[in-house]
């Protein structure tokens, strides 16, 4: 049985995570996004 604790994250969580992907601290569908130009970030 799955149970939910907690299905909240808070802004600076949330900011925190983004961050991570943005500055290539975190891949992103296994790529590092860090050096890819703005557009290709958002697509």
């Amino acid at each position: 049985q799955l149970k939910i604790i907690s299905a909240t994250r808070n802004f600076d969580r949330q900011k925190e995570i983004w961050e991570n992907k943005w500055n290539g601290k975190t891949p992103v569908e296994g790529k590092d996004i860090s050096g890819m130009a703005g557009a290709e970030k958002r697509s």
